[in-house]
């Protein structure tokens, strides 16, 4: 019952963050951006392509409230439907836009979920896959779900206009503890839905990606380590192809933003994304995110003002190599923050619960 409580509340509260948001005026034909990064696809360093699509947004933000860290939304259309031809013009302008020469690797997201219906029409997605098709040197494509849009119909219909290339589905499985999942970031689903769309896309060929996150709102630095390593671990276990570790960044218009401004939440450290990897990356293929968001992230992982730029070219250098002395190198490294994060993970003892309720007890009073 006191569950079910802390939920409704916190739910509340990100209700009142939607509502207060600023409306943009959205241009539905053009997407909303793209970005070029590197990655490591079949043991070669590649570089991949990211485009976000202008969208509808997430089917369980505007039925649900969404995600606690999730602030895309703000570049959406917040359920006002967009035409296919709209979505298939974005992508046709973007793609003749792009040389593809160097970059094998496409993801193409739409702030929610791109195998349901009501966020991306299904004619509209069969053009995209068309599209996608023709692209000679793409060779693997991504794309994200919830898993409970992850059905057979879905996966038939992707196979059967996209041939002779890789294809990935991003999951955001964000922990396996049920509680942080369910109750700190308001997720929505059950690992047994997860397993479900896990067993059809091995099923079907096509990689499983998982997103793991480091360090959820309520949550201490040296519980999300562990958090982090045990779920990724438990991922592996159950079958998950690929992990993508994903340092929590904050965007505005969000609890987690909320948390920050009141002192009660700080990013997690990059002395504990190397952590985390230290003790996972022999198990499978992990990726280091928490940049590639729109709207953007106004703060993401860090350490401090001297060492910041040097270790996010480990992350850099990471996900190009998945090279554990990569990750040996950046916990070697020498900085005086390093002390602090080790403090950090000493005398951090505070329970969620009491995390939650602090926060809820300050803002509900401020809000009266």
């Amino acid at each position: 019952m006191e569950d079910l409580d802390l939920k409704e509340r916190l739910k509340k509260v990100i209700n009142d963050i939607h509502v207060k948001a600023p409306h943009l005026n959205i241009n539905t034909t053009e997407i909303a951006s793209y970005e070029t990064r590197g990655g490591i696809l079949n043991k070669q360093t590649i570089k991949r392509i990211i485009i976000y699509l202008r969208s509808s947004g997430c089917q369980w933000m505007i039925d649900n409230g969404g995600c606690s860290m999730c602030g895309h939304f703000v570049g959406t259309t917040r359920g006002k439907k967009i035409d296919s031809k709209d979505y298939v013009e974005q992508f046709k302008k973007i793609v003749s836009e792009i040389d593809f020469t160097e970059t094998p690797m496409l993801c193409v997201y739409n702030a929610g979920s791109f195998l349901n219906d009501n966020e991306m029409p299904d004619d509209a997605r069969v053009e995209i896959y068309k599209i996608i098709n023709t692209i000679d040197k793409v060779k693997r494509v991504i794309f994200e779900s919830r898993p409970e849009y992850i059905t057979e119909e879905k996966i038939n219909e992707l196979k059967e206009y996209i041939k002779d290339k890789e294809i990935e589905i991003g999951m955001g499985i964000e922990t396996s503890n049920e509680f942080i999942r369910d109750i700190c970031l308001n997720k929505g689903f059950k690992v047994d839905e997860f397993k479900r769309a896990l067993k059809l896309l091995k099923e079907n060929s096509i990689f499983s990606l998982g997103y793991i996150l480091l360090k959820p709102p309520f949550i201490n630095e040296k519980f999300a380590i562990e958090d982090s390593v045990n779920s990724i671990k438990w991922a592996f276990d159950n079958g998950i192809d690929i992990i993508s570790l994903e340092p929590v960044s904050i965007q505005e218009n969000t609890l987690i933003s909320i948390l920050h401004e009141l002192n009660l939440y700080r990013t997690p450290r990059i002395w504990s994304v190397f952590e985390v990897l230290r003790r996972t990356s022999n198990i499978g293929t992990i990726r280091v995110g928490g940049f590639e968001f729109f709207p953007s992230p106004f703060l993401c992982t860090s350490n401090c003002e001297k060492c910041d730029s040097k270790f996010l070219k480990f992350i850099e250098e990471y996900n190009k190599t998945n090279s554990i002395n990569v990750v040996n190198e950046a916990l070697d490294t020498k900085c005086e923050c390093k002390k602090e994060w080790l403090e950090d993970l000493e005398n951090d003892n505070t329970e969620i619960k009491e995390n939650i309720n602090k926060f809820l007890e300050i803002y509900e009073r401020r809000n009266r």
